[in-house]
Parts: C-alpha cells; sequence; structure tokens
C-alpha cells in the first residue's frame, strides 16, 4: 500500500502540468484518497495535528462555494465546478497533507517528481519548437498563462535544491546555477510577462530567510531584471512593430477595461456574488474580446474573480485562508530543522498570488498543485516520522 500511495502521489506530481492529463490527474487522487482511507489508524492523529486556522479557513471557503448554488445565476456550470475545483481541491489538500504527515521521507521522491514532470514538459515544448511537425496537443504559446505559472510553482522546490537533507538535494552550487539557468530558459520560451515578477518576488523572499543561497538568489535576480526589460521590448516589438514606446503597450493592454467590467459585475452582487465558478459571468468579458485573440471569460485577477464569484465574503475568506498558510509557514522559520519548509512555502504563496494578480490561475491543473505542495509541506512540517537526517541549523 505505501509503495501505491507513493507512486501515485508523485505520478500526480509528475503529469500535472501535461495537456490533456485531466482524467489520468483525477483517477491518480481518487487512488490517493483510496489508499489513504484504508489506513484508518493514521487518520485521527493527522487530524489532531492538522492547521486548525488552515482547516477552518479552507472548511470556510469549501462551504460558501457549496451553498452559492442557492444563489448562482448559473447552476448547472457552478455545480460543474464545485466537482473539477472544490471537490478535487479537497483531495489535494487533505490527500497530500495525510500521505506527508504519515512519511517524511517521501518528499524526495515527490519533489524530483515534480522537477522531472517540468523538466519534461519543457523539453516537450523545446521539442516542438524545433521538430518540422506540431506534437500534441497544443503549443507552448497556448499555454504560456498556465505552464509558466507551473514554473513558479517548481521554483521553490529548485531554490532549496542545495540545502542539507532532508529537505534539500545537498547538491553543489554549480548544480543549483544549472537548474535555475534552465528554469529561466524554460520561463523566457513562455513568452509570460509577468512570471519574471513572480520569479523576483520568490527570489527576495529567499534571499531575505536563506542565507546559504543569497548570492545565487542575488544572480538570478539579476537576470530575472534584465529577462523582464527584454520581454517587455519584445512584447512591444510584436504587437507595436517596436515603434511606440513601451509606455504605449501598458495603455492599450486590456486589462483596465476588463478590470472595469469586472468591478461592474462585483456592484451587481456585492456581499455573496453571482455563484461560483471563475467564468460565471463570462458573458460579461466575451464583447471585450479584441479580433483574432482567445475569448475573454474572466476577471484576470484571481481577487476579483473571487470576488465576483462569492462577493465580499469570499475575497475575506480567500485572504483568510491564504493568512492562515502564511503564519503556518512563518512558524516554521523559528524551528531551525523546518527553516527549508518556511522558506519553499512562503516563496510559493508569494509566486502565486504574484502571478495570479493580472490573470487567474487559481484553476484546474495549476490549482490542484498549488493545493498539494500546500498539503506536503504542511504535512512535512508536523510530521511524528520526519526524514533521516535533519537538518539542525537553518540554511
Amino acid at each position: 500500500m505505501n509503495t501505491l500511495l507513493v507512486a501515485a502521489t508523485s505520478a500526480f506530481l509528475f503529469v500535472a502540468p501535461f495537456a490533456g492529463s485531466a482524467g489520468l490527474r483525477a483517477t491518480l487522487l481518487f487512488i490517493i484518497a483510496g489508499a489513504l482511507a484504508l489506513q484508518a489508524r493514521s487518520l485521527r492523529a493527522a487530524w489532531d495535528a492538522a492547521p486548525r486556522p488552515v482547516v477552518f479557513a479552507f472548511a470556510a471557503w469549501v462551504v460558501l462555494a457549496l451553498t452559492s448554488l442557492a444563489w448562482s445565476v448559473d447552476r448547472g456550470y457552478t455545480l460543474g465546478e464545485l466537482r473539477a475545483e472544490v471537490f478535487y481541491a479537497t483531495l489535494a489538500l487533505a490527500g497530500y497533507f495525510l500521505a506527508a504527515f504519515q512519511d517524511g521521507s517521501r518528499w524526495r521522491p515527490w519533489s524530483r517528481a515534480l522537477v522531472a514532470g517540468a523538466a519534461t514538459v519543457a523539453c516537450w515544448f523545446l521539442l516542438q519548437e524545433v521538430l518540422p511537425f506540431t506534437l500534441p496537443k497544443q503549443t507552448l504559446l497556448e499555454q504560456r498563462g498556465p505552464w509558466s505559472t507551473h514554473l513558479v510553482m517548481v521554483a521553490p522546490v529548485l531554490l532549496v535544491l542545495c540545502g542539507p537533507a532532508p529537505w534539500g538535494e545537498g547538491r553543489r552550487a554549480t548544480v543549483q546555477a544549472i537548474a535555475l539557468a534552465a528554469l529561466l530558459a524554460a520561463a523566457w520560451a513562455t513568452g509570460n510577462r509577468v512570471i519574471w515578477l513572480a520569479l523576483a518576488v520568490q527570489l527576495v523572499v529567499v534571499m531575505a530567510l536563506a542565507r546559504n543561497v543569497r548570492r545565487l538568489a542575488l544572480a538570478a535576480t539579476l537576470a530575472v531584471t534584465l529577462a523582464f526589460a527584454a520581454s517587455l521590448h519584445e512584447h512591444n516589438e510584436r504587437f507595436f512593430g517596436g515603434e511606440a514606446p513601451l509606455a504605449t503597450s501598458f495603455e492599450r493592454d486590456l486589462r483596465p477595461k476588463i478590470w472595469s467590467a469586472a468591478m461592474d459585475r462585483i456592484h451587481e452582487a456585492p456581499w455573496l456574488g453571482h455563484g461560483y465558478g471563475r467564468e460565471i459571468v463570462a458573458g460579461s468579458f466575451a464583447p471585450l474580446t479584441p479580433p483574432k485573440y482567445p475569448e475573454l471569460r474572466h476577471a484576470h485577477n484571481v481577487f476579483l474573480d473571487v470576488t465576483i464569484e462569492l462577493g465580499v465574503v469570499g475575497l475575506a475568506v480567500f485572504v483568510a485562508l491564504l493568512v492562515a498558510l502564511a503564519r503556518e509557514y512563518r512558524a516554521c522559520l523559528a524551528r531551525p530543522g523546518l527553516v527549508p519548509l518556511g522558506v519553499m512555502g512562503l516563496a510559493l504563496l508569494a509566486g502565486f498570488v504574484v502571478k495570479s494578480l493580472t490573470d487567474d490561475f487559481f484553476y484546474r491543473h495549476n490549482a490542484l498543485v498549488f493545493w498539494a505542495l500546500n498539503g506536503i509541506l504542511l504535512g512535512l512540517a508536523r510530521t511524528p516520522r520526519p526524514p533521516p537526517h535533519e537538518a539542525t541549523e537553518p540554511p
């Protein structure tokens, strides 16, 4: 049973970023839940150890989303999103927390599966760019938003790669430099601009909290800054022929119009929203879609989307959930052996939130990986069976 659990949880982290893997992801989550249900003895201990602020905030989020069926403007859509988002998110968070709580030594295969999956997808897209034919299923350009967000979630694991066991691999700084260079190359290939801001924020978090990687993180921050400037120039060249100043590309950005439309929808149902589901009022955004552009269907900001769905009450619950997670990771910083977990957790939250300010990636595979990683970090922080060779000094 342990072999099945490790295999299923590792496989989920590996296949998550692959386009078209939704059915496999759901199957693996059910396998994980079934394997854990057969180990009832550890369930009570895990429940007793679970961080109550996170549990209560997440439960409030789930209850509010379920209750929104009563006032949803599209109950069929809300019902489908409750299954795809809330139900699977609960399985991911609870399943990985329980699995990590049971045995902290599972961290190594999980971290390796996460990095290996991202590396495989990066190579897949690279091949797609150089081969004379198109590989299935979608191009890198079509996936640049979700894929670049996945890279942001993988980044904290790479940033502790050279740390001491059990959370790091104990590799030389050269190995970590190569890994970060590969991450930056994959980020550049996405063509996404906001990924550089998200990575920069993560690097600032790591530099502030982890002493052993400050020089490398500083060098990476400089590279990220240059890459961000270059991405702005490339975007201006592509869409405006390089003739207009960079400020013009910001002025012509669609997001202010989208956010204005979002505020109008929020004013229509300020307290409890229109019903759960990121695209619950998609019809309000579709008319803003420019020619030859993917249809706009949501507010392109996670906080605006949450408020449209569940109102100010939902926004308060969502922010409370993020704050509860941040407080748990901050508490890890006070325990030397858990400092890397705190660093990874805070970097994960910071990067994910920044990445979702100009779009909303609290959705589908990105959301599931986000919850799975939080479940892992929370479980590892409270496991009675930590991995061997636990670090006694902060990084």
